[in-house]
């Protein structure tokens, strides 16, 4: 995440990689009845990040910042009782050790993956379809990632922190997909919607003809971009899902 300030890039790559390795052991402790041990966990990962975004003049890489967020949870863990909740908590903190350890191994870019991963979702989508799209249409498509400081969220779901949209450029079948994440509000339900959230954009909006020539925005409330696409690019995202082995049922 080149484009954004070292304090950003640190809060978001806690949140993403620290929710990714402890949200299925998350689930489990709820569904034991360990809710309080849930949240003890939750808090003390947010707490962390949002502590990177009150210091941006913090210069500790982020290799060091990861490694001090995994002994934070520990921390968090040793003042569980020792009970099964302890246990399981234990087991969620070393899956993230191993996370940390695999990423500080061979870094790469969190968003920036993610994007391209939906990019070529929609690419393959078209071209199973049969549907002529130019390949320099995908090429010309490039995502601008930021970060907000203040809350923001999808105009139809208020309870996911982000905001996605495209912009047609001035050359030729160009455009940018502008994804802006407040960092400080990226929870598990954000960070799950994001793939739905950006196939939408290469789904409806980046192939959006005429493939020559100027392209124009459709209207906010348009039924066929915004209501009948948006129905195929949640059809897409689930069979994608479905075909992973998980439940394409979700957002």
């Amino acid at each position: 995440m080149a484009s954004l300030p070292l304090h950003a890039e640190k809060a978001i790559t806690a949140r993403l990689l620290g929710f990714e390795a402890l949200a299925p052991k998350l689930s489990l402790l709820e569904s034991k009845g360990y809710r309080d041990a849930s949240n003890k966990l939750q808090n003390r990962l947010c707490w962390f990040a949002n502590e990177a975004l009150e210091n941006p003049e913090d210069e500790r890489p982020l290799s060091l910042f990861l490694a001090d967020l995994v002994e934070e949870l520990r921390d968090e863990v040793s003042r569980l009782r020792r009970t099964e909740a302890e246990e399981i908590a234990s087991c969620a903190v070393t899956d993230l050790a191993t996370l940390v350890s695999t990423f500080e191994a061979a870094p790469y870019d969190l968003l920036g993956r993610l994007v391209a991963a939906v990019q070529q979702t929609a690419a393959y989508y078209y071209e199973s379809s049969r549907t002529a799209v130019p390949d320099r249409l995908w090429q010309r498509s490039v995502p601008v990632i930021s970060f907000l400081r203040n809350k923001a969220c999808l105009s139809f779901a208020s309870r996911v922190f982000l905001q996605v949209s495209t912009e047609f450029g001035v050359e030729e079948l160009s455009s940018s997909i502008l994804l802006k994440v407040p960092p400080r509000w990226l929870d598990v339900e954000t960070i799950a919607t994001l793939p739905r959230a950006l196939l939408h954009e290469y789904i409806a909006h980046v192939p959006q003809g005429p493939h020559t020539g100027i392209r124009n925005h459709p209207d906010a409330n348009d039924v066929f971009a915004e209501g009948w696409m948006d129905y195929v690019a949640h059809h897409v995202h689930r069979s994608v899902l479905e075909q992973r082995g998980a439940d394409g049922t979700s957002h």
